[in-house]
This record gives C-alpha cells, structure tokens and sequence, in this order.
C-alpha cells in the first residue's frame, strides 16, 4: 500500500533508524507482502513499465516518462560570461502544476453515446494519507510546559484514511469515482512525474562543497550542510493550496531534491526534518483566477465572451464541424469536462470511443476535440491584453513579487538582500498549483507567450532564476544589478517577454517587476459592475435625505477650512506664531517601492474555469 503522510506538528524518534519511520517524513511508504520496504513507488496491480502502453502515441499532456526528460533546465550559456558579465544564481521561483490525476468529477457521462465499462466508471487507489495529532513533547513544548524532558511519552498514532465507507454503488450511496480514489486525487503516474521534477531542480541547482564541478554560476542549494540545511525556512518556501493532488505533488517533488540529505539527517539526529507548508482555505486561496471571489471576473468573461474575436471563434467553421461531430458522433459533452474526460481516459490508457481513437493521426477528432476546449479558454486569458489573468492572478504575483524585491534592498550593511524587518528571500519558493495557475500566470506577462490552443500539461514547471552580477556588467542591459531567466518546461522564454532582448537569456529583474507591478496587488478592485451600481444608487439614497444633504455641505465647510489653513501654513511657515517643521519630499518614489511594504489585506482571491466549479484541473 502506498502512503501519503501528513503529519500535523512535529514528530520526533529516540531510537534506532527505522524504515518506515524515516518514509514518514516524505510522506511515502511502499509495503509489500513480506513488509519490506522499498525506495519506489508502485501501484501492486500496474507498475510503471506497463504505463503508457495502450496507444501509439500520446498527447504531451500526459507528460509520458518520455516527454519528463525533455525538461531538464538548460545550462547557462558559456558565452554569456562574454555578453551579461560574472553571475552567480541565488533564487529560484518554482511554479508546479501537479502530476497525473483521477477525475474531478465522475466519468460515466464523458461519451455520452458510448456507455462507460464498469471497470472503467470505477476509480480505485492504493495511493492513501496517514495523519497524527501532534506528539505529547511537542504538545508540551508549545504549551510550555517543561516540553523538553526527555521522559515524556513520544508515542503516538497514525491514522491511515481509506476513501471506503461508501461502496454501496447499487443502492446510490458511492463517491463521486464510485471506487476508493477522490476525486482529482493524484496518481501513481503524477508521483513519478513529480519525483522526476525534483531530480531536474536537483541536477540544474545543488551542490556540495567537497564536489566543485558545477558550474558556479548555477550554485543555488548547497547539500552537505556547510552553513545551514537546504530545508530551512529561512532558505525554502513551500507554498500549496489545500488539494490533495497539488499538496502531495509539491511533497513528492522535494523528495525527489532533497531525499538523500534528509535521510542522512535522521540518521545523524534521529529527527524528522520538518519543512512548513503553506497553504490557506481553500475558498478563499489566490493559487489561481476564481470569479466567485472576484465578481469582476464574470464582467470581464462576459466582454470576452461577446468580442468579435471570441465570436468569430464560436461561429467558425470548425467550431461547428466539432459540435455537429459532438452531437452526432460522440454525444454533446459539457464544455468544461472535455478536456479532463479526453485526457484522464487515455492519460490512465483507459478505453476511448474508436470515432476520437486517432491521437498523431491527420484530421484528429481526439486533437480537434482537445483544441476547441482550451482555444475558448485561452481567449478569455488573452482578452483585452489578458485583463482577466492580470485581475485573477494579482494576489499571487504579490506573493510572487514580495520575495523578488528583496533583492533590490540590502540589509544594514549594505551587503545582503533583506527586507526593512531583517527579512530575507528564500533560496527555492515552491508553489504547487493548477494548469490555471500556470496558464494565466503567463498570459499576465504577456499574451504573446501562451498559444491560442497550447494547455500546461500534467507536472508542467514554470521557474524563475534571480542571477546577481558580481563583476563588471553591462549597465544597459542590467541596471539593477539583477537578472531573471524564465524557463517553462525545459524552454527558455525570457527573449519572448516584452522588453528583453530577444537573443539574451537574461533579462533585467527591473524589467519584469515593472511589467507585474500595475496589477500585483492583493488589494485589486473586485467589484462587479452590479456591485458598483448597487453602491453608487446606496451613496445616491443617502444624499438625497435631509440629514445627507447637512452632511454634504458639513464636508464642503471642513474642507474649505482645512485647504485654507495648509495653504497658510505652506506661504509662512508659522502657525499661530509656531514655527512648523519642513520635510524634504521623497523625490524617487521607486526607491521607496522597492522595499518589502506591508499592503492592506482583502480576501486573496482565485477564480475558476469560467465563472463557476469546477476548475482546478
């Protein structure tokens, strides 16, 4: 049975290592018959090498073993030495979608005409979560009550949960998958994608003192705990929203980094290495757009929806060739399941209808399909210079931006990236999302560099590199002193974002903060235009009363009085014979920008495909 553990408070082990113990901290363990156990993940009835079998080809949506080694990070270009200057990287930005999935919602009515094999309607896994209530010394630590004493009880339970009190499928009482899985739960398949994701961050970013052979440059995380570990706060953010699938996928994915030094941790300590995970209510999140958050999001569908653009689109010749094929061949879908009943059928080598069996062939239905559903999509990122994903994605690229800015402000002695309170930017910030945290992330930056019918597929990985100049530089180029490189699964897109050279891999830090900076906010007007309407005729009713009319003109008074006064105050200097002190005005109102700001807070805020659930696909 595999495992996923979720250890609420911190546990602790007084004794010799233990196997099962130590796969506690990473949230896997593998049990055979004989309990053993084992490094690998495995599904008992299906192992990988039988995955991906079933069709010739599959769509890159899959991420296959095959398409996950196309997106290794690629080297920092020798030349660049020549052309930027001296760099060495010191932060990295990881934005994650999370692995392979089961289905948001049943798939009996994906193919309406083609009734669904039992087998197939019936989602079972062996992927399962162990949670513990905090451990009695940990309780007494935070309660403070003599906490550390080395004779308190360390024991404790795990509770294993089973998705299995519902199998009562014939009498109407089942989950939403009518097996043991959740639904859009993650799995084996997205286990070893994201596994695979943290060997690629492992492979372009770590190093250890006692082996000097990568590059220098590229020198991001050190492993042999030289001066601190690499799953220090202060060093590691690992930042999620409350799914189960998007949770696990950033867990698996630090396993795959950081596997080997956390096991030689245990050993030496007997500890579990503890990494906080940050995460927020799920209804109330901004890991991605969510109009039921922000209502102006459904303003803003609404405008899109009824451009000549997007009307030209659903009018098309090949819009409706496909909904006639829907209609007459498949039966009609609805709009938002195509996609995830296209690809968690034959991502899981599930059976699909024979009319759309033609994924890699010429005039593919399976690929028609596919493209209608995210094209209608994407124009709704792209409308108006992507005003949708700029207002949705705000909260976020305010999270984002926090950390970036740190490294335009230096501590006291002028030395390190710090913030006003001493705070400091994390070596590696992890955020495990969504396809509709990446999709619109990039569609903020620009239009230009999301494609009308290209979608995030399974464990897509978007990063950020900070690279600081430490020699002698091109001003021109790099003012700040900064650069960024943005990479998406394996490409580099950095020469594609406005204002950057489009030969360069590097690009000046100041000039993607002044892109984000109009709409990284998390304090974004979310008002809807009814909204506003209600409030302006509310503010209406109030000054047509009597006792709003004496206040209109209460106001008007005060400030007349008020501007006379400053005005006195600014053409003499004196106030009732009082000398008033002068202040020079900040003449560069960037530099007071840069620092880390405490902003007013609202609700964060994210949206769903369209106006309604469900969307975190």
């Amino acid at each position: 049975t595999i495992q996923s553990i979720v250890v609420m408070g911190q546990m602790r082990y007084s004794g010799g290592l233990n196997t099962l113990q130590y796969f506690l901290f990473w949230g896997v363990v593998v049990r055979w018959h004989d309990d053993s156990f084992v490094l690998a993940a495995r599904d008992d009835n299906q192992r990988p090498e039988s995955w991906y079998k079933k069709y010739d080809a599959y769509p890159p949506l899959c991420s296959t073993p095959e398409e996950m080694e196309t997106r290794a990070v690629p080297p920092l270009p020798e030349v660049s030495r020549n052309v930027y200057g001296e760099t060495r990287i010191q932060h990295v930005s990881a934005i994650i979608r999370h692995g392979a999935r089961t289905p948001w919602s049943s798939n009996e009515n994906c193919f309406p005409k083609f009734p669904v094999d039992p087998e197939d309607a019936e989602w079972n896994c062996k992927l399962t979560t162990i949670m513990t209530p905090p451990s009695p010394l940990t309780v007494k630590e935070e309660e403070g009550l003599g906490g550390k004493s080395k004779e308190l009880d360390t024991s404790f339970f795990l509770f294993e949960k089973f998705y299995d009190a519902l199998p009562y499928m014939k009498d109407g009482l089942s989950n939403e998958l009518n097996g043991t899985c959740q639904a859009g739960q993650l799995l084996l398949r997205g286990y070893e994608q994201e596994l695979k994701n943290g060997e690629i961050l492992r492979d372009a970013y770590t190093y250890t003192y006692d082996n000097m052979d990568h590059d220098e440059r590229m020198r991001l995380i050190e492993l042999s705990f030289h001066e601190f570990s690499a799953w220090d706060p202060n060093h590691l953010r690992f930042r999620a929203d409350a799914d189960q699938r998007t949770m696990m996928s950033g867990q698996v994915l630090l396993r795959g980094l950081l596997d080997n030094e956390a096991e030689a941790y245990f050993r030496q300590t007997g500890e579990y290495p503890t990494i906080p995970l940050h995460i927020a209510d799920r209804d109330k999140d901004i890991m991605s757009p969510r109009a039921k958050i922000c209502p102006r999001l459904n303003d803003i569908a609404d405008r899109a929806m009824q451009s000549d653009e997007y009307q030209a689109f659903n009018n098309s010749k090949e819009t409706l060739e496909v909904q006639y094929f829907l209609d007459n061949s498949v039966g009609r879908m609805d709009d938002n399941k195509i996609l995830d009943c296209l690809m968690t059928t034959m991502c899981t080598d599930r059976d699909l209808p024979d009319v759309i069996r033609d994924y890699g062939k010429p005039d593919s239905w399976f690929e028609r399909l596919a493209a209608f559903d995210v094209q209608g999509y994407n124009m709704l990122m792209k409308y108006n210079n992507s005003e949708y994903a700029r207002l949705g994605m705000g909260p976020l690229w305010a999270e984002i931006k926090d950390i970036w800015e740190l490294f335009l402000t230096r501590d006291n002695a002028g030395k390190n990236p710090s913030g006003a309170d001493g705070t400091v930017p994390p070596r590696l910030a992890l955020y495990s999302g969504h396809d509709i945290t990446i999709s619109p992330l990039l569609a903020s930056i620009s239009p230009d560099l999301w494609n009308d019918t290209e979608w995030a597929p399974y464990a897509s990985m978007l990063l950020f590199e900070i690279h600081e100049f430490i020699d002698s530089w091109d001003t021109t180029l790099f003012d700040s002193g900064y650069a960024f490189r943005m990479i998406y699964n394996g490409k580099v897109l950095t020469g594609q974002v406005p204002h950057c050279h489009p030969d360069l891999e590097l690009c000046d830090l100041q000039t993607l903060l002044q892109i984000i900076e109009p709409f990284a906010t998390r304090a974004a007007d979310c008002a809807s235009e009814a909204q506003q309407q209600a409030g302006f005729l509310s503010t209406a009713a109030v000054v047509n009363t009597k006792r709003g009319i004496m206040m209109f003109f209460t106001l008007i008074l005060l400030g007349a009085i008020g501007g006379a006064i400053s005005a006195y105050i600014l053409l003499t200097g004196t106030l009732c014979g009082i000398r008033i002190l002068s202040y020079t005005p900040i003449e560069d109102a960037t530099s007071a920008r840069m620092g880390l700001q405490e902003e007013e807070s609202g609700d964060p805020q994210f949206s769903e495909r369209f106006q309604d659930e469900p969307a975190q696909r």
